[in-house]
């Protein structure tokens, strides 16, 4: 992808007419929309990279709209995801962009550079992209596959119950090591000990955990700080649900 088709939605037909001339300038092809309403039709018909918000637009407004848009890529079983993109001054000084939130995948600086622009539709189409290959929703299936992990232990009793309380012993450590690594923005660290967590999960078959395990491992990798709290306090609830479960299937003392 050499160049970019961007959808731009401002109801300000010359903020609209600035931004799709630089984008132009810039070699990328811009199309036109003057709210929400009329992207979504845009989108249902035409492929578009990225699309670029007015900065003024209702933060539930285009949480619902980015939430469809997943949606509808989900349904048309697309390539590559579509990052939505929104104008603002959040971005520090010198960077082209920023993570987002509330719908936005990111936070464009006014003063983008080009480079900066396709940097940021790449990246974030690649991470929407895995995302949703490993889906995060905890109601989507079981807390653990009890079956399963019998079976993979030859149903071993004390195998089972050895492993259980070895996990239950270094769980919490591990939550409190990444807290600490998060706030001290460690994201190597922080990578380091979600990807061990996440093999625990899958020794036991807990599909929903590993998802979010899986999701910190990426979001610190990509020095995501935003991502990697929503993912911890996932994976802490997720741990929570886990606990009481398997101490009841530990046989009596």
């Amino acid at each position: 992808m050499n160049t970019l088709r961007i959808l731009v939605v401002n109801s300000d037909s010359g903020e609209a007419e600035r931004l799709a001339g630089r984008l132009t300038d810039a070699r990328h092809t811009a199309l036109r929309a003057s709210g929400l309403q009329e992207a979504s039709e845009a989108l249902l018909v035409q492929k578009f990279d990225a699309v670029l918000l007015d900065a003024a637009l209702p933060s539930d407004s285009v949480a619902d709209f980015t939430a469809k848009l997943r949606k509808l890529e989900r349904s048309q079983r697309a390539a590559t995801p579509a990052p939505v993109l929104s104008l603002s001054s959040r971005v520090p000084n010198g960077a082209d962009w920023c993570t987002g939130e509330r719908g936005v995948d990111a936070y464009l600086a006014d003063s983008f550079q080009p480079a900066g622009l396709f940097e940021a539709v790449t990246s974030l189409a690649a991470a929407i992209a895995r995302s949703g290959d490993q889906p995060v929703d905890a109601s989507s299936g079981p807390i653990f596959e009890v079956e399963q992990f019998r079976a993979q232990l030859s149903n071993d009793d004390d195998l089972m119950e050895e492993i259980i309380d070895l996990f239950l012993s270094e769980a919490p450590g591990q939550i409190i090591e990444m807290r600490e690594a998060l706030a001290a923005l460690d994201f190597q660290l922080l990578a380091r000990v979600a990807h061990t967590i996440k093999g625990s999960f899958a020794t036991f078959h807990a599909g929903p955990a590993r998802s979010h395990a899986q999701q910190l491992e990426t979001a610190a990798k990509e020095c995501d700080a935003t991502q990697c709290g929503q993912a911890l306090a996932a994976l802490e609830s997720d741990l929570e649900g886990l606990e009481p479960q398997l101490l009841e299937l530990r046989k009596p003392l």
